[in-house]
């Protein structure tokens, strides 16, 4: 019977006009079940008695009458039968076309009152699930960002009263991505929905909590708000970020950088209130890890010098706006200038010099870094080229971004910087930090490991920022560590800090990597990274940044003097 019915099926839909109607088979076989027995029926009458010719028509046409009237009624009565199939497949496609549930009569009792009752049911199962997917986030259970819009939006038409407002928290979390390379997107995702618990604990009952992307939550409370209230919020919400998460025996320690918007102060509108918010979580994480930052007037004005840096620095390499400045660094054994730092200086015609720490990450964000990273790479080679046909063997340094490392042609741009001006790879050292290698681990390891094998060094740039995993100094293809100026600053202020410096070059040295020590600025910092076995130092104290023409003066007034920077310190 099973295998009967598809068969059966099969074969009808192979003619075509019953292809496209299930109604068109159910009538042929109507037809044909009640035709064919009556008319074999007849014929055989016809045949087994002796009546004339014009007797036997009669009779013929009676019956085909009679027979036809009969299978009209049965098919007509059948297409009616039929009509709550028809009817499902018809809500069916309406609900996939339009998303609205239909309504499907359910008071039959027999087995179509019972189909239409069941597709009732999963039509509204099914809405409901799609409607759960699309409002809230699968991961936290959360409401998802578009929800976060809507219900902002409903709150905003509600302020009915001028002391009454809706203040929106937006928490970014921070270093959420490099940790999720350190220990696993499983890792990540666990921590993601405990992060979630966390926030339902310390806010209100009508407060609002949502997912607003990756690795960031909303907090939005209204009512009589005042600042100090969500200040209040926005500490416990670092509080509570602050303690430690454990997860499968390890510790993970977090901290969150917290951007607050008010209405209707900052804006009347969801779009634009999530926007301020946006942009002071923003300044939030320029000020470092775990700061809480309030949206002020003035951000709009910051909002329009970014749209305009950004459109300007489209076209400044092209106008020749950008400049390489070089910082230099010295032997600590010798005194000596041995190499220099390449560092990028943007001056604009009418807006003048622009900090590299308000461009640079503009030209991160928006892929530029790599076409202006590629100008700085041929530039430094080029110059040090220069110094080595003059007898000036100074290695060059150039950073590199974490939109640099990943970019497919890295390789080929550095190879061919090297091979146009001709300088010996050894001479150029690339810098890297811990969170450019943290965007893609296989990916940097490789990519690193084929610049090695170009000659050039590898420098693990502010060392002691990060997480500074020794898995890095172990397993990458590193010939320089660079100690990040906050540990040099605190040297010779106590003995814990000292001894810390000093473990960091043992442990470098251990590994047979060269040390740097950066932001040098006074003599005791010196005499102390020289009596611990740095290696090189770069700093106020040694030199500032500044010009290739300036860099050889220095060297040639450092030669006709005899007089290396250790001896002028003694």
């Amino acid at each position: 019977m099973t295998t009967a019915a598809p068969r059966l099926y099969s074969a009808l839909s192979r003619w075509k006009p019953l292809q496209s109607s299930y109604r068109a088979k159910i009538m042929l076989v109507a037809f044909l079940g009640t035709h064919i027995p009556l008319l074999a029926l007849l014929c055989f009458f016809i045949v087994s008695t002796s009546l004339s010719a014009a007797q036997a028509l009669r009779v013929l046409v009676v019956a085909l009458v009679a027979t036809l009237l009969g299978t009209a009624t049965t098919l007509y009565a059948l297409n009616l039968l039929l009509q709550p199939l028809t009817l499902i497949s018809h809500a069916l496609r309406r609900y996939l076309e339009t998303r609205q549930v239909p309504v499907l009569p359910s008071h039959f009792r027999d087995e179509v009152g019972t189909l239409m009752a069941d597709a009732q049911q999963a039509l509204t199962q099914l809405d409901e699930a799609l409607r759960y997917t699309a409002t809230y986030d699968q991961l936290t259970g959360l409401p998802n960002r578009q929800t976060l819009r809507d219900r902002l939006q409903h709150l905003l038409l509600e302020l009915d009263a001028p002391d009454r407002g809706v203040g929106l928290l937006l928490v970014d979390l921070d270093g959420f991505r490099t940790l999720n390379h350190v220990w696993g997107h499983s890792v990540g995702d666990t921590l993601l929905r405990m992060i979630a618990q966390r926030l339902r604990a310390i806010a209100g009952a009508e407060d609002l909590i949502a997912r607003a992307s990756g690795d960031q939550f909303a907090l939005v409370r209204a009512g009589r708000l005042h600042m100090t209230e969500l200040v209040r919020l926005a500490q416990r919400t670092q509080e509570s970020l602050s303690q430690p998460f454990e997860i499968d025996g390890q510790q993970i320690r977090l901290s969150g950088s917290i951007g607050i918007a008010l209405a209707p102060t900052d804006a009347r509108d969801a779009d634009a209130l999530i926007n301020c918010a946006d942009a002071a979580v923003d300044l939030a994480r320029q000020a470092g890890r775990g700061t809480i930052h309030f949206y002020a007037g003035d951000l709009n004005q910051q909002i329009q010098r970014r749209v305009l840096l950004e459109s300007e620095l489209h076209n400044a390499l092209q106008r020749q706006e950008l400049s390489v400045v070089y910082q230099p660094q010295i032997d600590l054994r010798s005194g000596r200038i041995v190499g220099v730092e390449t560092l990028l200086r943007w001056h604009h015609p009418q807006l003048g010099a622009i900090a590299p720490a308000e461009f640079i990450p503009l030209a991160e964000a928006n892929d530029l870094i790599v076409p202006i990273g590629a100008w700085v790479v041929r530039t430094a080679c080029q110059q040090a080229r220069r110094w080595q046909e003059q007898g000036l063997h100074l290695t060059v340094a150039v950073n590199l971004s974490a939109r640099q490392l990943r970019h497919p042609g890295l390789l080929g741009d550095i190879t061919a910087a090297l091979e146009a001006s001709g300088l010996d790879p050894a001479l150029l050292h690339l810098e890297i930090t811990e969170s450019a290698v943290m965007d893609n681990l296989q990916q940097a390891l490789q990519t690193l490991r084929a610049l090695r094998r170009l000659g050039v060094g590898l420098a693990l740039d502010d060392f002691g920022t990060g997480y500074s995993s020794l898995s890095y100094l172990k397993n990458f293809p590193l010939t320089t560590l660079k100690i990040d100026r906050g540990f040099v600053r605190d040297a010779g202020s106590g003995a814990d800090a000292d001894a810390i410096l000093q473990a960091l070059v043992a442990l470098a040295h251990s590994l047979r990597l060269e040390v740097v020590a950066e932001g040098v600025e006074t003599e005791q910092q010196y005499a102390l990274l020289q009596a611990i076995g740095c290696d090189r130092c770069q700093g106020r104290l040694v030199g500032m940044p500044q010009s290739a023409a300036a860099i050889e003066a220095l060297l040639a007034q450092r030669e006709q003097q005899e007089q290396p920077l250790a001896n002028t310190l003694a």
